[in-house]
Order: C-alpha cells, then structure tokens, then sequence
C-alpha cells in the first residue's frame, strides 16, 4: 500500500535561501564564491590526504621494519583511549579491558611501523619543521572562521595545539621527499572520487 509519493524540490536560490548559510551581503554572486572557495578547498586537502594515504601506505608495505614491542603497545594503549573518547558519554558503561589487545594490535603495528619509518627518514634527510608551511596551514585552517586573525592567535598561543600543526607539517614534509625520490604519475579524477573516504 503507498500512502504517499514525494519528489524532492529544490529550493529557490534567492537572498532567503542564501541568508540561510550566513550570507547576509553580496547576494547570490557572493554565495556562489564562498561555495566555489570552500569547494576548491576541500578539493585541495582531499588531493593532499589522498597522496599522503599512497605514499605512508607505501612506505609500510614496501620495508620490513622491526618494531619494538613497547611503541606497539603505546599505538595499542592510544587507539584504545581514542576509541572511547569516541563513545562519548556512553563510555562511563564500558571496562576499557572490554576492548582487548587483539582488536587493534595490527593497525599498532602499522602506526608503529610508520612511526619508525618517518622518524628515519626525517633523520636522514636532516629534515626541520618548515615554519612558513606552519604559518600557512595554520592561516589555511583560520580562513574557514569568521575571525582569522583570532584562530591564527589562538594556535601560536597553544603550545600543545600548535606542536600538532608542526607534527603535520613535518609530516607533509617527509612526503614530499619521498616524493621527490619516486616516480609518480598523474591520475584523472572527479570532485567527489577525491573525497570520498578512501578503503582501507
């Protein structure tokens, strides 16, 4: 039995609508930019996060590394606190000795192994935190609030939030030189290909 049919009606794209989203001036030629900008951006980081996927996943299945049992268990112990952080409020209910060793021992591996890898890497190369590439991602991420200036602020002002940028940057930084090490080619792709979330 149907009680109903419906077919989706989009809406009418009009300083309404467009008010909806925070836009309160410039009308729909601002709110097309803003979309376009927040679009081109999003694109940007999903590129980034795709080839920095590639290049780690290589660097893991490509060399045999001998990890101390101790960094395992820290990986382990970490994923552990993450994921009932991610229970929330329901983690008051949960023994965290409900989530066994087991359940994450090949992905501590993994992060373990890669731990090791970058950690030589960035040793061999002689590699330093580039602080113009802090100041810029740190900008990158401000644009997306209202008050820039504030985020950019906040961040130099946090020791333990800013160490987390530089802990990126370096990061990017160990990708781009395997990069520079390898031979890559291009691959055509769409705007929702590149942000849909990667299989593992």
């Amino acid at each position: 039995k149907v009680n109903k049919v419906q077919t989706p009606v989009l809406p009418e794209l009009n300083d309404e609508f467009i008010k909806a989203f925070g836009v309160a001036e410039g009308g729909v030629e601002k709110f097309r930019s803003d979309v376009r900008k927040n679009m081109e951006r999003e694109l940007k980081q999903g590129i980034k996060n795709n080839i920095k996927g590639q290049v780690l996943e290589g660097l893991v299945s490509t060399q045999n590394v001998d990890v101390p049992k101790a960094m395992i268990s820290n990986e382990i112990q970490r994923l552990r606190e993450n994921m009932m952080r991610q229970f929330g409020g329901n983690a008051k209910n949960i023994n965290p000795s409900m989530l066994p060793d087991e359940l994450f021992a090949e992905q501590a591996k993994r992060a373990a192994a890669l731990g090791v890898l970058v950690g030589e890497i960035i040793k061999s190369a002689e590699l330093k935190v580039d602080a113009n590439r802090v100041r810029a991602l740190i900008e990158e991420i401000a644009e997306s609030y209202e008050t820039p200036a504030d985020v950019v602020n906040w961040y130099y002002g946090n020791k333990e939030q800013l160490q987390q940028v530089e802990s990126v940057v370096l990061e990017d930084q160990v990708v781009d030189h395997v990069l520079s090490q390898s031979q890559v080619s291009d691959k055509p792709c769409g705007y929702e290909d590149v942000l849909r979330p990667q299989q593992g």
